[in-house]
């Protein structure tokens, strides 16, 4: 698989990634096999796709959770990446949807997206991320 560097930061990712957003499964996709997902992302890193996407609303937490089982034994093989900015535990911010029952509110404070971030390393089952980004910026 042909790599880039991503910017000048020295993270090496092939040119396609794999996203995990369908790993979350719920109303928008629907239910999935978490067996069948781990499989998936063993089966990428092994033919050279490094670069793993997810983000916290992606299942509500689920496909992070489902994308740290995965990474157990293999973390240093993948570049990682998740994001902030959209989050349903409580109501600051601005309101773009409700979905699963969860409302979702866009919040980019300093504080929220610190939380963001120590609830992703919880799920992600690591200590760091190698690429963090707003997921939809606040109003």
């Amino acid at each position: 698989m042909k790599t880039r560097e991503i910017g000048e930061s020295g993270l090496v990712t092939g040119v396609l990634s794999l996203g995990a957003w369908a790993i979350g499964g719920g109303s928008w996709w629907g239910e999935n096999d978490d067996s069948q997902s781990i499989c998936t992302i063993h089966s990428a890193l092994d033919q050279g796709l490094n670069w793993i996407d997810t983000a916290p609303v992606y299942g509500f937490g689920h496909s992070e959770e489902v994308v740290g089982q995965a990474l157990k034994g293999r973390r240093e093989r993948a570049v990682l990446s998740t994001k902030c900015g959209l989050q349903w535990r409580n109501e600051i911010g601005s309101h773009p949807f409700t979905k699963d029952g969860h409302s979702v509110y866009r919040n980019l404070s300093a504080q929220s997206i610190r939380k963001d971030l120590e609830d992703s390393l919880q799920r992600l089952q690591t200590d760091y991320i190698d690429i963090y980004y707003t997921h939809w910026q606040a109003e």
